[in-house]
């Protein structure tokens, strides 16, 4: 990846990770309407599946000339914080000497920005 990139893809996780999706009660509406958007915005069809009330998914696909197909997964929601036990704030994104803080930056908010990305980069 080159440095522009770099600093797009991080961008993308700093606006999840500013995404509150804890669960309980999840709440994925939120993340899953700018993830939408944010395809959309990048030329990538993409739509909403309602799960349940304030709980949707993504699902995005392109089309290509192989028969092949590959599947990329993630979920949305993060597990509950007690902001008071972090050393940075949770839902930030902040960045420090090259690390990103934040809850969701390893799981799973930094794999679904992964995910994104490489869709863009297809």
């Amino acid at each position: 990846m080159n440095d522009l990139e770099k600093k797009e893809l991080n961008e993308l996780l700093q606006r999840l990770i500013q995404i509150k999706s804890v669960n309980p009660p999840g709440n994925e509406d939120g993340i899953a309407n700018f993830i939408k958007g944010f395809l959309i915005k990048n030329d990538i069809p993409s739509e909403l599946v309602p799960l349940e009330e304030g709980r949707s998914s993504v699902v995005a696909k392109i089309e290509g000339k192989e028969e092949r197909n590959i599947t990329l997964c993630g979920h949305l929601d993060t597990v509950r914080v007690i902001e008071e036990d972090w050393s940075k704030p949770p839902f930030q994104g902040l960045m420090e000497e090259g690390k990103m803080y934040g809850r969701g930056t390893a799981d799973m908010k930094g794999g679904v920005a992964a995910i994104i990305y490489t869709l863009i980069l297809l």
